[in-house]
């Protein structure tokens, strides 16, 4: 039999009890205690059931890990000394009792204390219980112990977090530990959890927290007992024993390192020029091995005795170094089947950082875990990524600053050791191990103990990293292509439009004829001829016919334009000008431009072209002409996107849908050119000199003069020139008779009463009492919203829900009509001013917006109606861009959609229709909707005043006393009874529909989204691929 060292010697014969053994470091230090101190006495363990499994049946399992298959093949016999007990360090004498506590203090001669909760994010009554309530239960259970030579308790060395350099030595906390146990036991969590974020400071979590707190409470209370404190750092997957790599759990950087090798961590928060805190666990626990033998063989110290178990100086590796390493070995040894290829983003910019979290993070979690959702596969990847998030979180409080331990005494157990020993508890970091080689071991590690994948299926998971590589480029090749495509179309009309804008002004400013703006003729050949729409008599036609709704003019501006015929005129007496004197040493230049003081303001052009196309208006117009008229480009930009744009490529899907040939949106397209040049010539100020071409007037005879007129200084207005315009398009380009005028204008006031009237809206809403409680009779206001949404038709509101509503009762508002005239006679003198009454709800009974949405709905679904479109769940948003596009998928597009299938089965449509009165109506609506409202009232309370106990019945205008849930569920049974005509007897049949929608509702929506995974995953071929490297 082989001499034993002087460690081995030590523990001869001795008893040992740990707690958490059952841990990632428990286990290990249980292994080294059985293999290499194979001569001790007995190792008693605690451990309480979980998942239904004893402690015994626990053992059991931890047994036939692979780190015990060494003592299995060598000294099997060893497992025999263990003992276990059912016990939790968060009872009272840590759960033991009887002869079981009795045993544990007659026969233990060193406890190693490492029960603990390593939930890093936990919260902070669990942490006290657990690091420092425990803490002083083991210890009173060790105070016990008749024989007890050494009590080894497992800190961490980040629990001084706060100190620059952290030496061998307990540091002083404000905190007592005293206080904290005592708050922890009679403090409620969501109170604690609350003060919890001041409590901590500086501390990033519960577990350095409490563990600095544990210390200060063995110093502080326990400092006659054989104490020591054990600071190991970051603890890493063994180096040696007792298997290379061995990992069980995914704290730390071996979570990191699994995330980023299965694609699912995509972005890191780390300094990688600070040096990585990490210490194999093997290493860790042949130190803490040592510490009781070096403890019990030298004098004691005075104060207790401190470890930091941390790396050598020497063997300290930048972050940088070790994410590069774990990148190429990761692709050496891939993880099977990953999330995505392993290529994530290390970075310090927080905001780099956040970006990419929410891009690659929780996008593809919530998009994975939608399609199992469709699938009926169970639901995983969220919550996998609130952990990885957590862990990130508290990780990277470690990987963003730098450490500076000072490990004197644990340096100096090494240099203490005899040379047997330090063979067989080797934890000495100065050797020049290969870097690369302990980081090959961790991931095959990783790959072997905590994802059960072998060394076999290396191969397999190689092609799948090819096919996840090619993947990943492919996607990133695709969206690169995608943005370049988008910013070239973007950059490309900006630069053609600077190209325009400056080739426009050299050709304004070069030796030659200036040619402005042409509009239609004045006198000859015909009065306002025209052929083409060019300049501003396309600008004319497009506002007429309702086509074009914004115009980029600056009404300051004088307008530059100069009728044909005297464009023409000019340029046929020029060459009769140039030939009759001495030819001029330089190029004659001629500006055919119009008078100075026949020169019109752009707004006054603007104003009187309005009120000419009312007047002569063009036969079927596209909608009402009114266009807006804005300096501002950005305004500009949007009107013409929700009115050129939308419009246009919606009349265009119509035409489709009916077999007509499409032609808007091409309108559309000369039109955006049109304006794009225009907008140079209507935003500028231009002064012309036309000196020369004043002077060819003065040289002509007066019989010239009559022939070839360019007198810009007759007496006929501007008006009647520009009613010559309008006619001239409708005659010559519209081919518009002047005979069809009447029935124009008849168009025009359709128009008008549609665009103008129908948004006349009075926000008064059904009857509080008389005559009927809930009566109404139209659609008008929140009673067209409440039946629209009711029946499932109106899907989208644009409203605040933060506001109030300012709403009133109609039988309030008329009988504040009935005894205003009655009140105006009951004053003494006749008022000086007019008097106005703002018949409003007394301000406690104004209810925001979302209250009464809220309200309603859960009424819609008591009382429902009959026969809806759909099943009523729209949604309610101030985003106007959402509220569009809600409008346009789930109202537009369905009423389109309806009103064909009657087409098709010849019936008679009006779903578009109850569609258009209904954008109308919600367009009108949210100007009240969306904006606060502040009436004062003070002359209709005053009403009330005047009025006698007895009229104050018959004529209530008093509004406090109103209950708005009854009154809201009066308004929704009135809109059923007297709107829609709906008796309260069909409820139940009512109610069954209301369910059979909801069913049809998930339904239909399912099987969408089912079709489009499924269409997607066919065109990418991914199932054919999948069969072909997994079949």
């Amino acid at each position: 039999m082989p001499e034993l060292t002087p460690v081995q010697e030590y523990y001869k014969g001795k008893t040992i009890f740990i707690t958490g053994a059952s841990g990632f470091m428990g286990k290990v230090l249980l292994e080294k205690l059985l293999y290499s101190c194979h001569e001790l006495k007995e190792i008693i363990m605690i451990c309480r059931p979980k998942r239904g499994k004893t402690p015994e049946s626990r053992l059991e399992d931890m047994f036939k890990l692979p780190i015990f298959q060494r003592i299995k093949e060598e000294r099997p016999h060893v497992l025999k000394k263990v003992t276990i007990y059912q016990g939790d360090v968060t009872y009272e004498m840590l759960g033991l009792s009887g002869e079981n506590l009795k045993h544990v203090c007659d026969n233990t001669n060193i406890v190693f204390h490492m029960a603990a909760t390593l939930k890093l994010e936990g919260n902070l009554k669990d942490a006290i219980d657990m690091n420092l309530a425990g803490t002083r239960r083991a210890l009173d259970v060790a105070k016990q112990m008749k024989n007890l030579e050494a009590f080894v308790h497992l800190s961490t060395a980040f629990c001084n977090c706060d100190q620059e350099v952290m030496y061998e030595k307990v540091y002083d906390f404000p905190h007592k530990p005293e206080d904290l146990m005592r708050l922890a036991e009679w403090m409620d969590l969501k109170t604690l959890e609350n003060i919890t974020p001041d409590l901590l400071k500086p501390h990033p979590n519960t577990y350095t927290y409490s563990k600095r707190l544990a210390e200060l409470f063995i110093r502080d209370h326990y400092e006659t007992m054989p104490v020591i404190i054990a600071r190991p750092s970051i603890v890493s997957p063994s180096a040696y024993e007792p298997v290379p790599g061995w990992v069980d759990n995914l704290n730390g950087p071996t979570g990191l390192m699994v995330g980023a090798g299965k694609g699912v961590i995509r972005s890191m928060l780390i300094d990688t020029s600070h040096k990585s805190e990490v210490i194999p666990v093997d290493y860790a626990i042949n130190g803490l091995v040592v510490i009781p033998y070096e403890f019990c063989t030298k004098p004691r110290p005075e104060e207790i005795p401190i470890y930091n178990i941390t790396c050598a100086e020497k063997r300290k590796v930048p972050w940088g170094i070790v994410i590069e390493l774990s990148k190429k070995i990761g692709y050496q040894y891939p993880m099977e089947t990953g999330l995505w290829y392993p290529d994530g983003c290390i970075t310090t910019n927080r905001l780099h950082h956040q970006l990419n979290v929410i891009l690659f993070h929780w996008l593809p979690a919530y998009f994975i875990d939608f399609i199992l959702f469709l699938l009926g596969q169970k639901r995983f990847m969220i919550r996998v990524q609130n952990r990885v998030q957590i862990g990130l979180g508290v990780l990277q409080f470690f990987t963003m600053r730098a450490w500076n331990f000072k490990s004197k005494a644990y340096e100096l157990l090494w240099e203490n050791l005899s040379e047997e020993d330090k063979i067989i508890f080797n934890m000495n970091m100065d050797t020049v191990d290969n870097i690369e080689e302990y980081m090959i071991s961790c991931i095959q590690g990783g790959r072997q103990y905590l994802m059960k994948e072998s060394p076999d299926t290396l191969p397999k998971a190689r092609r799948q990293l090819k096919f996840m590589y090619l993947l990943d480029r492919t996607c990133k090749a695709v969206f690169l292509g995608l943005l370049c495509y988008w910013t070239y179309n973007f950059v490309r009309p900006l630069c053609q439009k600077n190209i325009m804008e400056e080739k426009n002004l050299n050709q304004t400013s070069s030796p030659q004829i200036v040619k402005k703006s042409l509009s239609p003729a004045a006198y000859e050949p015909l009065r306002g001829w025209v052929d083409n729409l060019n300049g501003p008599t396309g600008l004319m036609i497009g506002c007429g016919k309702g086509v074009i709704r914004s115009v980029l003019v600056d009404e300051n501006n004088k307008s530059e334009v100069i009728p044909v015929d005297y464009a023409i005129n000019g340029l046929i007496v020029i060459p009769y000008e140039f030939n009759k004197g001495k030819r001029p040493a330089e190029v004659p230049v001629y500006n055919i431009t119009n008078a100075e003081h026949r020169k019109m303001l752009g707004g006054t052009v603007i104003e009187m072209s309005k009120r000419i196309n009312k007047e002569y208006p063009f036969n079927a117009g596209l909608w009402y002409p009114n266009p807006t008229v804005t300096t501002n480009k950005l305004y500009h930009q949007f009107n013409v996107l929700m009115f050129h744009w939308l419009p246009a490529y919606f009349l265009d899907f119509l035409m489709l849908i009916f077999g007509q040939k499409r032609f808007m949106v091409k309108i559309q397209n000369k039109i955006a050119t049109g304006l794009e040049v225009l907008q140079f010539f209507t935003l500028h100020p231009w002064s012309f000199k036309s000196d020369n071409y004043g002077a060819l007037w003065k040289n002509l005879t007066p019989k010239d003069k009559e022939i070839f007129n360019m007198n810009m200084d007759p007496k006929e207005t501007e008006e009647e020139y520009l009613i010559s315009c309008a006619k001239g398009a409708r005659l010559f380009i519209l081919k518009e008779k002047l005979e069809d005028l009447p029935k124009a204008r008849l168009h025009m006031k359709i128009q008008y009463v549609v665009d103008k009237v129908c948004k006349t809206l009075i926000v008064v809403t059904p009857a509080f009492q008389e005559p009927l409680p809930g009566w109404v009779d139209n659609l008008n206001g929140p009673t067209g919203v409440m039946i629209g949404a009711g029946k499932g038709v109106i899907r989208s509101m644009l409203c605040n829900g933060e506001l109030k509503s300012e709403v009133i009762p109609v039988d309030i508002a008329i009988n504040g009509l009935i005894v205003i005239p009655y009140y105006v006679n009951q004053l003494k003198e006749r008022p000086t001013h007019l008097p106005i009454f703002n018949l409003t709800v007394h301000e406690s009974q104004k209810r925001t917006w979302k209250w009464v949405m809220d309200k309603g709905r859960e009424y819609a679904e008591k009382y429902p109606f009959e026969v809806g479109l759909w099943y009523p769940d729209g949604n309610m948003t101030n985003n106007k861009y959402y509220h569009w596009f809600c409008v346009v998928m789930f109202m537009w597009l369905p009423a389109v959609l309806v009103d064909c299938l009657l087409t098709l089965f010849r019936q008679r449509r009006f779903m578009v229709r109850v569609q258009k009165r209904i954008a109308t109506g919600l367009e009108v609506l949210q100007f009240f909707t969306t904006r606060a409202w502040d009436f004062k009232s003070n002359n209709f309370r005053e009403l009330q005043k005047l009025l006698t106990e007895e009229e104050k019945k018959i004529f209530k205008i008093n509004t406090e006393d109103i209950d708005d849930s009854d009154y809201l569920r009066s308004c929704i049974l009135g809109g059923r009874q007297y709107v829609v005509k709906e008796p309260l007897c069909t409820l139940p049949k009512a109610r069954v529909q209301l369910r059979c929608m909801y069913v049809l509702d998930r339904v239909c929506k399912t099987i969408i989204c089912c079709y489009f995974a499924y269409w997607l995953i066919k065109k990418l071929g991914v199932m054919d691929f999948i069969n072909d490297v997994f079949g």
